[in-house]
């Protein structure tokens, strides 16, 4: 399985996660306010690629910024660091599915799969792919009034 933290950790010696967390949508006050007045929790991620490490594992440093604080408090603690080197950073150890925080659990696998276009056997939900509802060749599509009680709609609707 590809991924984007897979590649990550492939690619980098050192990947370093400030969580600043803020997702508004979770209506969770451990989130906090958000520093972007965004609706999407917000990490800075810096990717190393020391050339003089390419013999080990990349490591993984993950710093929350903290539960429950406004988005003035979060910066202000960013201007506290003044560095990476002054973060208390914790070492994180990717599980073989390549979860970094919230990692998953075995009972995950023993879902049904929604579909596997790989292994045409396997128990899924769906059996068929298709492009779904599309309505780009409809008639009414292309024009801004349409009577759809005319003769010449039937062709076009299935």
């Amino acid at each position: 399985m590809a991924g984007i933290r897979r590649c990550f950790a492939k690619d980098f010696t050192d990947i370093y996660v400030f969580d600043l967390r803020g997702n508004v949508r979770a209506f969770n006050k451990e989130e906090g306010g958000n520093i972007f007045n965004v609706m999407v929790p917000v990490a800075i991620t810096l990717l190393v690629k020391n050339p003089n490490r390419v013999n080990r594992a990349c490591q993984i440093h993950y710093h929350d910024v903290g539960i429950g604080l406004r988005s003035t408090e979060k910066l202000s603690r960013l201007q506290q660091f003044k560095s990476i080197e002054n973060v208390q950073w914790s070492l994180i150890m990717p599980n073989e599915k390549e979860d970094w925080i919230n990692q998953r659990g075995e009972e995950f696998d023993k879902f049904i799969s929604l579909g596997n276009k790989k292994d045409k056997d396997s128990q899924t939900i769906f059996c068929t792919y298709s492009l779904g509802v599309a309505t780009d060749d409809l008639l009414a599509a292309r024009q801004t009034s349409y009577d759809f009680t005319a003769p010449d709609t039937e062709p076009a609707i299935c």
